[in-house]
């Protein structure tokens, strides 16, 4: 499950901003950028954090609390597939 993507997705629908809107805000070069994320394809880069939480109002906090879960949750997986 890819919950953080859902997230970005969900709060990017809501705020009525297209993936290649978010990418323009946030500085990236493309918006495939946004949509790997959003499938869980790459993980959320630190650099964006601060710039999306602008342009979608949300917390920091909050995109930050969903970026360390989908880190523990990829670190357990990989632990439980080592041993």
């Amino acid at each position: 499950m890819n919950e953080l993507g859902e997230w970005v997705k969900q709060v990017r629908t809501q705020n009525k901003i297209t993936q290649r809107e978010l990418a323009e805000k946030l500085g990236m070069k493309k918006p495939q950028q946004i949509a790997n994320i959003e499938r869980g394809v790459a993980t959320f880069p630190a650099r964006y954090v601060k710039r999306f939480c602008q342009a979608t109002g949300q917390q920091i906090s909050e995109l930050v609390n969903m970026i360390t879960q989908q880190y523990r949750r990829q670190l357990a997986e990989r632990i439980e597939r080592s041993e």
